[in-house]
């Protein structure tokens, strides 16, 4: 990773998938019909089969860190996967972010094989993962988020939305995630939006820009706080990230990308220091945000700098909006929900 890398904003919340044991896309009776033919369904471990995933995310994270680092724009695919998730695994990740709630709080507990599918779709596009920036997240209940949160099964479809040129050597993907009971019942769809660095010029050639979203990104950095603490009505937590959050987010997750995970290894990668993983601030904030009255029937969620472990953030809240910020103020993410 570059330095630029770790002072802009979040890095990928994952690592590549590629060329397992189980890789080749497989289809049953019960899914054909329903499926349209562009869709594979994959076979995939979730983080509760702790050495077949281990073997996935590093096989695949070595294949795209030391793998060339391109734009294949005609290698567009959809991929569905189905992810069992049990109570087990739903109380880790409710005792990690201290939630005492029962149920009802909408974790993507989903997330270990919603990675490899997004990874698959990297992989795809030919993208080494060190020029990789994870920018925005939607999550929209379809179904509630209890509905969500109660889904003991689900099938995740996955495919590149959007590819957006950025400049002379950048592009915005855009990747979109339905997730929907076994028998095909929409429960939420997951955007995630995130910037490539340093591809070769001619394979942008094709793309079409959008100068409204550029600006927008390169104002990322520079926004300030909007929210008033003074204002009736706002409220605030203080956040701390344990040193160890990165690593301890990554066994619920599945994401343990060493920059998340390993100060020595971050700064190799040109990062100043570990931060957390972008969707592990998005689930950081989850209960807070449900507590002070957030509505998270749609949650937004823009990172505008990482979030370093080891810090104290205040997460600010009014009218819908939230803000998280660093103790100097600089704003860390921001969205709103609805």
């Amino acid at each position: 990773m570059s330095t630029h890398v770790a002072r802009s904003t979040q890095i990928l919340a994952g690592a590549a998938f590629h060329g397992l044991a189980g890789d080749t896309p497989q289809r049953d009776d019960a899914h054909a019909a329903a499926d349209a033919p562009s869709i594979q369904l994959l076979t995939l471990p979730s983080v509760e089969q702790p050495l077949r995933y281990a073997a996935a995310y590093w096989q695949g994270a070595l294949a795209s860190l030391l793998g060339p680092h391109r734009l294949h724009t005609g290698a567009r695919q959809r991929y569905a996967a189905l992810v069992d998730i049990g109570p087990g695994l739903v109380q880790r990740w409710h005792r990690l972010f201290g939630d005492t709630a029962a149920a009802g709080r909408p974790y993507l507990c989903n997330q270990s094989v919603g990675t490899l599918l997004y990874l698959r779709l990297f992989r795809d596009l030919g993208i080494n993962l060190r020029h990789l920036l994870h920018l925005r997240h939607t999550t929209a209940h379809s179904a509630g988020p209890a509905a969500l949160a109660a889904a003991p099964r689900q099938r995740l479809v996955c495919e590149v939305k959007r590819l957006l040129r950025m400049g002379e050597d950048k592009v915005l993907v855009e990747l979109q995630t339905l997730v929907q009971t076994e028998d095909g019942r929409e429960l939420a769809v997951v955007e995630d939006s995130f910037l490539i660095r340093k591809l070769p010029r001619a394979d942008l050639a094709a793309l079409r820009g959008d100068r409204g979203v550029m600006r927008e990104l390169l104002g990322l950095r520079r926004r300030a706080p909007q929210l008033a603490l003074s204002e009736p009505g706002t409220g605030t937590r203080w956040l701390k990230l344990p040193r160890s959050l990165g690593s301890a987010y990554g066994r619920v997750s599945g994401d343990m990308n060493p920059v998340h995970t390993t100060p020595l290894l971050a700064r190799l990668f040109g990062c100043e220091q570990s931060f957390l993983q972008g969707l592990g601030v998005r689930h950081l904030m989850l209960r807070h945000l449900a507590e002070l009255g957030l509505p998270l029937q749609r949650l937004d969620i823009t990172f505008a700098n990482p979030a370093v472990l080891g810090s104290t953030l205040a997460l600010v809240v009014q009218d819908g909006r939230f803000e998280l910020r660093e103790s100097g103020g600089r704003l860390v993410a921001y969205g709103e929900g609805g």
